[in-house]
């Protein structure tokens, strides 16, 4: 009885589907990242020339700020300590998936 396996060549070619398959997910993974932070990048501006706004740039918009006002600003300064975690997170997210690609590339 004889025992029959797959050509080299065959098993090369199922190792590339496979790891091409890994890669385009990766870069899927990249670009749906590089997405969600420019889209966030984006709204951290803008929040970010909002709040400049509502603070003024005078001592007098301190001392006269409506307790409605003081109120936003405290909330949206805290969105934009959240947001800018997020980017953190995300520019981390993109390190890691250049990192698998780098080490993908190497086989």
């Amino acid at each position: 009885m004889r025992i029959r396996f797959r050509s080299a060549g065959r098993d090369e070619s199922s190792d590339a589907k496979r790891l091409e398959f890994i890669e385009r997910s990766i870069r899927n993974a990249i670009s749906d990242v590089e997405s969600e932070k420019d889209g966030l990048a984006r709204r951290l501006k803008d929040a970010r020339d909002r709040a400049a706004v509502n603070v003024g740039s005078d001592a007098s918009d301190y001392l006269d700020r409506e307790q409605s006002a003081e109120q936003e600003l405290s909330a949206s300064e805290n969105e934009l300590v959240s947001a800018g975690k997020r980017v953190r997170q995300l520019n981390a997210h993109l390190e890691h998936l250049h990192r698998v690609l780098d080490v993908l590339k190497q086989k």
